[in-house]
């Protein structure tokens, strides 16, 4: 799939990844230029334990929100 993202703050966090090995930065000689990211091997695999943090996530969802609720109730008081 492509993306398209704009913005400032987008730079530094590709930077980080592309240092980390986890994206691969392309420029092209276009006018104007064109920058392009892909994934890696390595950004790649990290993909698939991002997808199993997000289900745990999901499955845990119910306890996440009563300890939160429990947290805020404690703190206001």
């Amino acid at each position: 799939e492509m993306y398209t993202v704009v913005g400032e703050h987008v730079f530094p966090f590709l930077r980080a990844l592309e240092r980390d090995g986890l994206v691969l930065r392309k420029t092209s000689d276009h006018v104007p230029p064109r920058v392009s990211y892909a994934l890696t091997d390595a950004g790649i695999s990290l993909v698939a334990e991002i997808d199993r943090l997000r289900d745990w996530v999901h499955s845990q969802q119910p306890e996440i929100e009563a300890a939160r609720a429990g947290f805020d109730a404690m703190s206001k008081g």
